[in-house]
């Protein structure tokens, strides 16, 4: 079975991956929210844990994902929350498809993961411990594309040394044509990562037709003053866009 964990909290990614381990996971660590996204449809988890203090907009926009059945339909989430949601925010959290909370990485947070997994994988429960093989050094994913080469092979070591480099919304900019108006909209870049972009825009009424699987063929991004053309596909429209982009060829 397989599990992804999205966190940028040492303590956190240590507990979580220790426990998670133990009871038969094999486990993949994303320090990157949207690369994560990105990668789900590939990996098909049986298990998401996301840390809604670190990822506070980003992981409704994660599991909505997740349950739109993009990783597959046993996909389950678990919200790792640190400090009490409320009841509305819990309830609301519930609605959205996780399906269990873990209130912290101690101790007691670790039993409530433990009773969690076996009330959600029953297969668990029956499962005999196999003694297993050394592990290879695990690798985390937490570099940016900007890092890398487009041929370059990222060793272990140059993964697990370089940290993700913060992305500063005022470095962006984006302006595209409605496919479905012809309008030109404008508005902010909230985050951008391997060519995935959550767009806030200008007038939201001007962009809420759009649905997921809507192509836009004609957008212009701008970063750190290089500007390029693209197309890009609508992934969801919730309180911001997420957009997929493709280079234009030729």
């Amino acid at each position: 079975m397989k599990a992804i964990i999205i966190s940028d909290e040492e303590n956190v990614i240590s507990k979580l991956d220790e426990s998670l381990i133990s009871n038969g996971f094999d486990t993949i660590i994303y320090r990157w929210l949207l690369k994560a996204l990105d990668n789900i449809e590939e990996i098909r988890p049986d298990l998401v844990i996301v840390s809604a203090n670190e990822y506070p907009r980003h992981w409704k926009t994660l599991t909505q994902f997740i349950t739109s059945g993009i990783g597959g339909d046993k996909t389950k989430v678990f919200l790792l929350t640190l400090s009490s949601l409320g009841d509305d925010e819990t309830e609301k959290a519930r609605a959205l498809g996780i399906k269990g909370f873990i209130p912290s990485v101690d101790e007691y947070g670790i039993s409530i993961l433990t009773d969690l997994l076996m009330e959600t994988f029953p297969c668990l429960k029956k499962e005999e411990p196999v003694e297993k093989e050394p592990e290879a050094p695990k690798i985390v994913i937490d570099k940016t594309p900007y890092e890398f080469e487009d041929d370059e092979i990222p060793t272990v070591s140059a993964l697990q040394e370089n940290r993700p480099v913060i992305f500063d919304p005022n470095s962006a900019s984006l302006i595209f044509v409605n496919p479905k108006t012809g309008k030109m909209i404008t508005g902010s870049v909230e985050s951008y990562e391997n060519k995935t972009v959550h767009f806030n825009a200008e007038n939201p009424e001007k962009t809420a037709m759009l649905v997921s699987g809507d192509v836009i063929e004609t957008l212009t991004f701008e970063l750190d003053g290089k500007v390029q053309n693209y197309t890009a596909e609508v992934m969801m429209n919730l309180d911001s866009l997420l957009l997929k982009l493709e280079e234009i060829h030729g």
